[in-house]
């Protein structure tokens, strides 16, 4: 039968993207319930044609029109449930009675999920049936979608050869019937309908001695063990040539069934390109359906692929969100806009800059897999590749060191971005190496993404002499309260014991809830001269200094290192 077709991206290309942004949290939790919606799901599909994307925008608002105003006050949102459960998938190939079976599950469900939808959602759908008389034909078969068997009211011939088995068996019962009634009446054994029976062996003997005689019924005798035999009633001739006929008849009934399977198989053979209408159209309600509860359950948004930009409002990364929520943290969703072809973003380790990239991709697989955004804004387009490179716990490349493999990946990407629209998030790229090489080879790779408005491209680093250039814009995480965390570490994580007892997790509890997870554009060198501040004064430090106090890190370790780095700036 026929499958429904996709425009799709091979979700193997994005595959570390969709790792990174930890995809599968949500991914799981849609569910579709047919066998061609589950193959969907499995897919993982990224769109990247537009037409194709819209469509599945608009099913899932016709999904939600539908839910929201008649199945609210009615039994048709269970219902569709209900038969969107039982559909089957269509078999491949026609060889037996179960096929048939199958189709008509297939159609009668199929015909049920059209008359539990309203008018415009038939519509929207698609929603078409021209086989009524098929499925009148098949219901011969048995009055409900779940069963199915050939009927005598198929074929007249058929129905007289059941009615003769149906004779001979009778005649077949009685016979036995009274041969048991003999074999009880002569030797005081009764079968009572059973195949054998075990009896001492004394007696066994008289019946093996006596059984076929002369006016005695026939019986067969084994030996069991050394106390006891079996005994098993055989046939008479009145018997065998009953047997015989009722034989002949099954052979006559066979030839019959497969003559209406024949006739059934034809009928539907002419009907193949309307199954694959249905199944299209099956495929459509049930991921609609799907899309929808993940919808309803996170707030999702439609976004706007017609942005030459990134504008991102109140964006969540669900997982984290999540993850926040049950430890009793507070979550804090990305706002942030991006008007040039690179992007860079600066902070310090736990400053949330990984969590920006994260959030960044989830949000842009969330767009392009059809589900919607949680997003009070996201304007963006569509990539035709989305691409993550960094620290994934992915294996080493064929024993390439970790910027060995960066630069493996980079390579393939840029190769990627001549061919078409690349999005693409590197975290910490070239970390491994030596800062100054590093540092240059950053704000080279920066340069090249940025000549190409086709791509968006965000590199998270904590390297700050990279090179600025006109094409990228340049953002810093606001990172710790640093007034905050000073007076923290002075009244609460000095030098005292109860401070250097104070237990890890309430440490890494403080410094998240100290830390800003918002990103602002990054000031520049004039724009700090005329509006100095505590942030300024720290030139290009990061906060890992305060951090490592707040994590009870020797406090004349610090004093030193703070002291290095305020001679290093001056």
């Amino acid at each position: 039968m026929l499958k429904p077709e996709k425009s799709v991206s091979p979700a193997n290309e994005a595959s570390s993207a969709w790792t990174f942004a930890d995809m599968d949290a949500v991914w799981k939790e849609f569910k579709p319930l047919t066998p061609y919606g589950k193959d969907y799901a499995y897919s993982r599909a990224i769109h990247t044609d537009l037409s194709v994307l819209a469509e599945i925008y608009n099913d899932t608002e016709q999904m939600a029109k539908f839910h929201e105003s008649r199945a609210k006050t009615s039994s048709e949102q269970e219902k569709l449930t209900w038969h969107l459960s039982r559909i089957p998938r269509l078999p491949a190939s026609l060889d037996d009675s179960l096929d048939i079976f199958l189709i008509k599950k297939f159609l009668s469900n199929y015909r049920a999920l059209g008359e539990s939808l309203d008018e415009s959602s038939r519509q929207r759908f698609g929603f078409v049936f021209y086989s009524d008389a098929l499925l009148e034909e098949l219901n011969k078969g048995g009055s409900d979608s779940e069963t199915f068997f050939i009927a005598s009211s198929y074929d007249s011939e058929l129905e007289a050869v059941r009615i003769g088995i149906k004779e001979i068996s009778e005649k077949l019962a009685l016979n036995r019937k009274e041969n048991e009634e003999r074999i009880t009446r002569i030797w005081g054994v009764d079968f009572k309908n059973r195949e054998f029976l075990t009896v001492p062996a004394d007696l066994a003997m008289k019946i093996s001695a006596q059984a076929g005689q002369a006016g005695y019924p026939a019986i067969a005798v084994e030996s069991f063990d050394d106390s006891y035999c079996l005994i098993r009633p055989l046939p008479d001739e009145a018997a065998l040539e009953l047997q015989r006929q009722y034989a002949m008849l099954r052979e006559k009934e066979a030839i019959r069934e497969r003559a209406v399977l024949q006739r059934l198989f034809e009928k539907v053979g002419a009907e193949l390109d309307n199954f694959g209408i249905y199944a299209k159209v099956v495929e459509r309600l049930d991921l609609a359906r799907a899309r929808y509860l993940l919808k309803k359950k996170y707030g999702l948004q439609k976004p706007d692929f017609a942005a030459p930009i990134m504008d991102i409002g109140e964006g969540r990364f669900i997982p984290l969100e999540k993850e926040c929520i049950a430890g009793g943290r507070t979550y804090t969703p990305l706002t942030m806009r991006s008007e040039k072809p690179a992007v860079v973003l600066f902070g310090s380790n736990m400053g949330g800059k990984t969590i920006v990239l994260r959030t960044v991709l989830f949000l842009q697989l969330m767009a392009q897999t059809g589900l919607g955004v949680p997003a009070e804004v996201f304007k963006t387009r569509i990539y035709t590749s989305i691409r993550y490179v960094g620290d994934n716990g992915q294996d080493l490349h064929k024993g390439l060191s970790g910027f060995g493999m960066e630069i493996h990946a980079l390579t393939d990407i840029i190769e990627t971005a001549r061919r078409g629209s690349c999005l693409c998030a590197f975290d910490e790229f070239a970390h491994s190496t030596s800062s100054d090489e590093a540092e240059a080879l950053l704000s080279a790779v920066v340069a090249w993404f940025a000549r190409n408005s086709e791509n968006r491209v965000l590199f998270a680093t904590h390297f700050r002499q990279i090179v600025r250039i006109d094409g990228a814009e340049y953002y810093t995480m606001a990172g710790l309260d640093i007034e905050r965390a000073e007076k923290i570490v002075r009244d609460s994580l000095g030098t005292d014991s109860a401070g250097k007892e104070k237990n890890l997790i309430e440490r890494i509890r403080m410094i998240n809830e100290m830390m800003r997870y918002v990103v602002c554009p990054e000031r520049s060198r004039e724009q700090s001269a005329e509006t100095p501040s505590r942030e300024s004064e720290r030139g290009n430090s990061s906060d890992a200094l305060a951090v490592a106090s707040l994590l009870g890190l020797e406090p004349e370790i610090i004093q030193l290192a703070t002291k290095i780095l305020q001679e290093k700036h001056a």
